[in-house]
């Protein structure tokens, strides 16, 4: 029995042997056929292979339309091209194009059928690589379209589409003027007008020199901006052109477009085309604005920008880069007030009858424009070679003939009066007390604290007077100053009797004309 027992045992292990290979294989299988039943990744972008980066030709096909090219230019421009026309392709537009071409997906694939009838072909070339990409039929009831790439339809989203068929007119740029105001030389030529213009400050070179009038110079700026291409024409014949004007780049006007008579005619630079003849019109009342004449076209404030420096008549140096100084000391700041508005007033502009020039004020504006302002007498000055004169107001032209003398600083003590902590008038003291607005009176008495503080504000800045007659002194007046730091300080005033205007004081060896109210301030505190 022993011998049958072992043959029993050496079959069970067999079996066990032969259970594992059957279930090692089994597992390989199991394996395999996942694997293989698996699918890839689906790629759904609507222009597989193609490096957008490399992009060197793109071309719209649209029956029965010749072919439109953009292709790259200098500079990161890209340059639009429609059988014998050329133009400035719209960078917008076209980077608009070559981001749907790198992020657009389908939703979708079937049968070339299922697009219908292709309204454009769009041949995208990068590189080695060409891609053609035809718009096919929206999906009704959606808003979803179809492509066909390649052998199949792709169903996309409706802005797919927009971005990559954007039309012959919207991948041109469509405005020639952007910046009308960056151009520093214009020149126009408008029948048997031919006028040149420079900037800044915007001024007639010829056929006189003039510092033209603001509003006329806005209204021209405003009209070329304004233009924008509507419809792609081809070119007007030269005997047509009325209009030509150089503003940076070169623009040629005709009152009617080939393409559409109803239509006016540009162009420019960046490609021609047809406009609005609303738009023409407007450019054309701008340009006859110009041709009047000079006591029409003068700007009537003698500089109409912002000042920076001025040479005054006696050739001092007043600038205003950082503050109001004077020969490279402190301005008076209410004298530069008074300059800087008699300089932007409203003059009156009269025919330049002669005179001699008595004297030059020169004047430098924030963008380098500099004006010459010459100074005839009885209220009248021209700017140096204009066939103008401007009549100022008595106060404006005592202004602009200050010397530097009257624009130096002309503060005695300027202090912030929530420091003045005594005020002494004879031998009156008024101290101030805990609370802002409360004062004490030594020797005692009643004290009225909104008149005592309403003083101390005026007498905190004192400015010289130069022109102050002499007067005997009535009252003696000080201000005891206490900073938050540092020791106290005391100014003193001799104030004369009151007068006509106010009333006469004396800082040291300095003349001081008061106001009428200090003085009467001061006479009532004095009691």
């Amino acid at each position: 029995m022993a011998p049958a027992k072992g043959r029993v045992v050496i079959a069970s292990r067999r079996g066990l042997l032969v259970l594992l290979v059957v279930a090692v294989l089994l597992g390989g299988w199991l394996v395999w056929a996942l694997t293989r039943a698996q699918p890839e990744p689906v790629d759904r972008a609507i222009a597989p292979g193609v490096d957008v980066d490399r992009v060197s030709d793109l071309v719209w096909e649209r029956a029965p339309l010749p072919p439109l090219r953009v292709t790259p230019a200098s500079e990161g421009r890209w340059r639009w091209e429609l059988a014998e026309d050329r133009a400035v392709a719209d960078g917008s537009v076209v980077r608009d194009v070559l981001a749907a071409l790198r992020a657009a997906r389908w939703h979708r694939r079937a049968d070339v059928s299922a697009a219908g009838a292709m309204t454009t072909w769009l041949t995208v070339t990068a590189g080695p690589t060409t891609r053609m990409i035809g718009i096919g039929q929206p999906l009704e009831g959606t808003e979803q379209q179809w492509l066909v790439v390649g052998e199949s339809a792709l169903l996309v989203d409706r802005w797919v589409v927009r971005a990559l068929d954007p039309g012959a007119l919207s991948l041109r740029v469509r405005r020639p003027v952007e910046e009308m105001a960056a151009a520093k030389r214009i020149a126009i030529e408008h029948g048997a007008v031919h006028l040149r213009m420079e900037a800044p400050p915007a001024r007639l070179v010829a056929p006189f020199t003039l510092l033209l009038r603001q509003d006329v110079v806005a209204g021209l700026t405003r009209a070329l901006e304004s233009i924008e291409l509507v419809r792609i024409s081809r070119p007007a014949r030269e005997q047509d052109v009325v209009l030509s004007i150089q503003a940076g780049g070169q623009l040629k006007f005709a009152p009617a477009c080939p393409a559409d008579a109803s239509l006016a005619w540009v162009a420019s630079d960046v490609g021609n085309g047809c406009i609005t003849r609303g738009a023409y019109d407007e450019v054309v009342r701008a340009v006859s604005a110009l041709e009047q004449p000079a006591s029409g076209l003068a700007e009537p404030r003698l500089v109409p920008f912002d000042v920076r420096r001025v040479e005054l008549v006696d050739g001092a140096r007043l600038d205003l880069t950082r503050r109001a100084e004077i020969d490279g000391k402190t301005a008076d700041t209410e004298a530069v007030t008074q300059l800087l508005a008699a300089l932007g007033a409203p003059a009156n502009v009269v025919e330049d009858t002669g005179g001699s020039v008595r004297a030059r004020l020169r004047v430098t504006g924030d963008a380098g424009g500099v004006v010459t302002i010459e100074l005839l007498g009885d209220g009248r000055v021209h700017r140096e070679g204009e066939p103008v004169a401007l009549e100022l107001a008595p106060a404006a032209y005592a202004a602009v003939t200050r010397r530097g003398t009257d624009l130096a600083d002309r503060a005695v003590w300027a202090e912030e009066a929530s420091t003045i902590t005594e005020l002494v008038i004879d031998r009156v003291t008024y101290r101030r007390g805990a609370v802002l607005g409360e004062w004490t009176r030594v020797p005692a008495g009643k004290v009225d604290g909104a008149r005592v503080e309403a003083l101390v504000a005026a007498l905190a800045e004192v400015r010289r007077s130069p022109d102050v007659a002499s007067a005997r002194v009535q009252h003696e007046v000080a201000i005891v100053v206490t900073p938050p730091a540092g020791a106290p300080v005391r100014h003193e005033l001799a104030v004369g009797a009151p007068r006509q205007g106010g009333c006469p004081a004396y800082a040291g060896n300095v003349t001081v004309q008061l106001p009428t109210p200090i003085c009467a301030g001061i006479a009532a505190l004095a009691r």
